[in-house]
């Protein structure tokens, strides 16, 4: 788990498991990031409590990851019009 001097949550995404998915912007050693995580919560706790399960990505990279997010929805479209659920 990596601590973070600045969180800033941008949303979260529900698990059925307990946990969540974060995206927090955050700055650690001097270097902002995006922060994609899952958390969970401690039995009997009420804060979560963050995972190493997740990935940062700098701000220098975030418009290159944005295009390869955008190719992924498109394959996932493209592959979802070829199979009939």
């Amino acid at each position: 788990m990596t601590t973070n001097t600045n969180l800033h949550l941008i949303g979260c995404i529900a698990r059925g498991d307990g946990q969540e998915i974060r995206v927090c912007l955050t700055e650690y050693r001097g270097r902002k990031k995006l922060d994609i995580r899952s958390w969970y919560r401690l039995d009997g706790q009420e804060e979560m409590v963050a995972t190493k399960r997740g990935v940062a990505i700098s701000y220098e990279d975030l418009e290159q990851f944005s295009a390869l997010l955008d190719e992924a929805r498109e394959a996932i479209n493209a592959e979802s019009e070829r199979i009939s659920w």
